[in-house]
């Protein structure tokens, strides 16, 4: 039986500049969620299937950060990386009858976040370095 364990932290910068960078980092996440869900959502609608695994996902990723969207390099590939994982479970739901499609994602309407996989980060008393 699998056991899966997450921890959430709610960050509180003590500088103006770390919090825009984890704002910009977070919405970074938003946005390629937003245009995965938007590129399966019309392969879905035009050919009748997508492919919505994250290993395919991920290739796309790396063409999207180094030709189209420069601007992607500036932050972490691990964690923007990781914000395709539930896409592939959003999708899996989807084709067994269990949800409806995957919606995009506001700017405002959620709360900003983003999910850090093992290994990117660094717990150190009250510090979290990323």
């Amino acid at each position: 039986m699998k056991h899966h364990r997450s921890v959430r932290y709610r960050l509180h910068p003590n500088t103006r500049a770390k919090s825009e960078k984890l704002l910009a980092l977070s919405g970074a996440c938003r946005h390629v969620w937003n245009h995965f869900v938007g590129k399966l959502r019309d392969d879905y609608a035009f050919y009748g299937q997508c492919n919505y695994r994250w290993y395919s996902n991920n290739a796309l990723l790396t063409v999207l950060r180094r030709g189209h969207k420069d601007w992607l390099q500036e932050y972490s590939a691990n964690i923007v990386r990781h914000s395709l994982k539930p896409i592939e479970t959003a999708y899996k739901k989807f084709f067994k009858g269990q949800s409806g499609l995957p919606r995009f994602h506001g700017r405002y309407v959620t709360d900003p976040s983003f999910t850090c996989p093992v290994g990117t980060f660094k717990l150190n008393g009250k510090s979290l370095f990323i």
